[in-house]
């Protein structure tokens, strides 16, 4: 019944026994089926990265509720961007350098874009990647590739409006 009830809403958690919030395979089958779930598991299963595994691939957004530690873990950080782009957000900022997280995140949300490092911005792949999913995510790319031709033709195809996003130069151009 508990794990029915948790994994319908993860604020039934706070009714569980909490000797339940301890087991951890009980906790497993909790967050697998509702990632939020481990907001209210104990600590120690927090710091645990099987339980934060499972939770932030059912929603990435479960990665604000693990331990710091495992926010720094690329392999984590990896699923829940990969679950939910905006969960790059909760991830620890060195992780926002990291162009294989990076190009994760932008290919499920473009404009998350816009927290990543600088240098990234300046990264074709990433840009590219970015503008493909999400034509506006060119409004956080670096300026220099607002002058591209073939990066912003991209954005276009997918919102016209980000034309007024591109370099004057090109917004002139046939």
């Amino acid at each position: 019944v508990a794990l029915a009830a948790v994994g319908s809403n993860s604020r039934a958690s706070s009714y569980v026994a909490p000797s339940l919030l301890k087991d951890k395979d009980f906790v497993l089958a909790a967050v697998s089926q509702n990632g939020k779930a481990l907001e209210y598991v104990d600590p120690n299963l927090k710091k645990d990265k099987d339980v934060v595994l499972a939770a932030v691939s059912q929603d990435g957004y479960a990665l604000q509720y693990a331990a710091p530690d495992l926010k720094k873990d690329k392999d984590l950080v990896l699923a829940a961007v990969s679950q939910k782009g905006s969960a790059l957000s909760l991830a620890d900022p060195d992780l926002l350098k990291d162009k294989d997280v990076v190009l994760a995140a932008v290919s499920r949300k473009g404009v998350i874009l816009q927290y990543v490092d600088p240098d990234l911005k300046k990264d074709k792949d990433v840009v590219l990647m970015a503008v493909s999913q999400d034509g506006r995510a060119l409004q956080y790319a670096d300026f220099s590739l607002l002058k591209d031709k073939d990066f912003v033709l991209t954005a276009i195809t997918q919102n016209a409006n980000i034309l007024e996003s591109a370099d004057s130069k090109l917004r002139q151009s046939k």
